[in-house]
């Protein structure tokens, strides 16, 4: 009786898309998976599968910020398009600072963040911010300094609490309404990297020490960004309470 010693190999081609995908999301830096085969870099550098690694690296709360920070060749418009598709959330506030940094260059932000954005991707961020917030958008305000003001950051905790009680409506509203949430703390040895892009260095502790005092006199904040898509809000919190 003839025998079959057939053998069947598995190779990283082999695998199914949904494996591939699998992998791709558990390591660091997709990039090198790249290099295996056409096959991988295609997959790797497909707007759908970058844009759901990076939400699964930093959640939904911060993609936009951090795919604008690691810039070329990782973002293009479709990929922003994946984002938003995907649910990555876009706020006032980070509009706010796009257009700050676009027309002042050297304040706020590091230099390297949004520097070299494309056109294209600016436009798509900017109508995507009419359809969510409506034509009229305020973008030389300063929602951060808002909830500052709101919130009676420059007076001691006794004297803010009824500052923040009174107020409740227009903090609730900023979150709300435009999604506030001050934008992430990316030290230099948090290294997110996909391939060779590595993205600026950038420092908004302070920014999350008047939100985590915000929530300490009035703890209902808490359950307001969590119903409001800030589903990373109290991880960083406890992140940067430790800065």
């Amino acid at each position: 009786m003839h025998t079959s010693n057939t053998q069947f190999i598995i190779t990283l081609d082999t695998l199914c898309p949904e494996i591939q995908t699998e992998i791709i999301l558990y390591v660091e830096n997709p990039g090198h998976l790249g290099q295996c085969s056409r096959s991988w870099y295609n997959m790797v550098n497909s707007p759908a599968i970058k844009s759901k690694w990076l939400i699964s690296r930093v959640g939904r709360t911060h993609a936009l910020f951090h795919a604008v920070r690691m810039g070329e060749p990782f973002i293009n418009l479709d990929v922003v398009k994946c984002l938003f598709a995907q649910k990555a959330q876009l706020s006032r506030y980070f509009l706010q600072k796009l257009r700050e940094k676009r027309e002042a260059p050297g304040r706020g932000i590091p230099t390297r963040w949004a520097s070299d954005l494309p056109p294209s991707i600016v436009v798509e961020l900017y109508d995507e911010g009419q359809r969510q917030f409506g034509k009229g958008l305020q973008l030389r305000g300063n929602d951060a300094q808002h909830f500052y003001t709101l919130s009676g950051a420059s007076q001691n905790t006794t004297e803010a609490k009824p500052i923040i009680q009174h107020n409740a409506s227009g903090i609730i509203k900023l979150i709300k309404v435009y999604k506030f949430v001050p934008l992430p703390c990316v030290r230099r040895k948090t290294v997110l990297r996909f391939s060779d892009t590595v993205g600026c260095s950038c420092d908004h502790v302070k920014e999350w020490k008047i939100v985590a005092r915000a929530i300490a006199i009035y703890p209902e904040l808490v359950n307001v960004w969590k119903k409001n898509g800030g589903y990373d809000v109290m991880d960083d919190l406890n992140v940067y309470e430790r800065s």
